[in-house]
């Protein structure tokens, strides 16, 4: 079983690369870090009953190969913030220990979507090196989402890509 210290850990944090062990303390499953840069960002918004979807796409890229796995993690919020962009990582799986990789830029897409907050007004999309924002265009009419009012914060897991937003369409 590997064990880290809590300044090691710390470490971990500070420099951007995540650590991520698996539950009941088994060998770590594998490390997750942002990538280099961002190059090209898009999203757009699909209208819909009872709420409209929004879909973010990105590619990054990473500074040698051997990286894979790409994914858009969304951060939390408290409350939703006063500039009204949704903040995203572009992040990756980083070649294991030892393992021989290219040394070249390699670029990696990754897509999510999901239930759009009513306060989002653009995305940004965060990597190490950069961050590119990206403003919706004509969402000024799109409906607003049944118990949204203030924004719903919750730990719960859910079926959303997005812990803190939850619409109730029941009301």
């Amino acid at each position: 079983m590997v064990r880290l210290a809590p300044a090691a850990l710390l470490i971990n944090v500070i420099f951007g690369s995540v650590t991520v062990f698996a539950v009941f303390g088994e060998e770590p499953t594998g490390r997750f870090a942002k990538m280099y840069e961002v190059i090209a960002a898009s999203a757009s918004v699909e209208p819909g009953e009872p709420f409209s979807t929004i879909k973010v796409e990105a590619t990054g890229r990473v500074n040698t190969g051997g990286w894979a796995d790409p994914e858009l993690a969304a951060w939390s919020y408290i409350e939703a913030p006063s500039d009204g962009i949704l903040d995203f990582d572009l992040m990756a799986r980083m070649p294991p220990d030892g393992a021989m990789v290219t040394m070249a830029l390699e670029d990696l897409s990754a897509t999510v979507s999901g239930p759009m907050p009513p306060w989002v007004r653009g995305v940004r999309i965060h990597a190490s090196a950069n961050s590119t924002e990206v403003l919706l265009d004509g969402i000024e009419n799109r409906p607003g989402l049944p118990g949204s009012e203030g924004g719903i914060a919750t730990d719960e897991l859910l079926p959303w890509p997005w812990k803190f937003f939850t619409p109730d369409a029941d009301e």
